[in-house]
């Protein structure tokens, strides 16, 4: 039915707080942020919200959207943009999509020939 679906938040491991997981539920929003257990460290996402299926899926799908921002940082020069303007970097940031893209493409290609 309509309405009846979870909503879910991804985020890096930086909003693994207290107030801000604490924040999510009070929206009825499930936390997917990426635990940040460590030595002294605790994480503020239950084991329980960790050991779900919708978990491990907004993880690993955080990670893909991750590579494509590494690869546009290092490989497309957006690591510090040369140019000043909102219309000039997004212009900027659409060519390096297309770019990652057409690399993307090139490679899906050569797999299926």
């Amino acid at each position: 039915m309509e309405g009846d679906h979870e909503i879910t938040l991804g985020a890096d491991k930086g909003y693994d707080n207290k107030g801000f997981v604490e924040i999510c539920r009070q929206m009825n929003t499930i936390p997917h942020v990426a635990q940040n257990k460590g030595p002294h460290r605790q994480s503020s996402v239950s084991d329980e919200i960790a050991a779900t299926e919708g978990y491990k899926t907004s993880i690993r799908r955080r990670k893909r959207i991750e590579q494509v921002f590494g690869w546009m940082k290092l490989s497309a020069c957006l690591r510090q943009v040369k140019i000043r303007g909102k219309e000039a970097v997004s212009g900027l940031f659409t060519l390096a999509c297309s770019a990652f893209n057409l690399v993307r493409m090139s490679r899906l290609m050569a797999v299926t020939a």
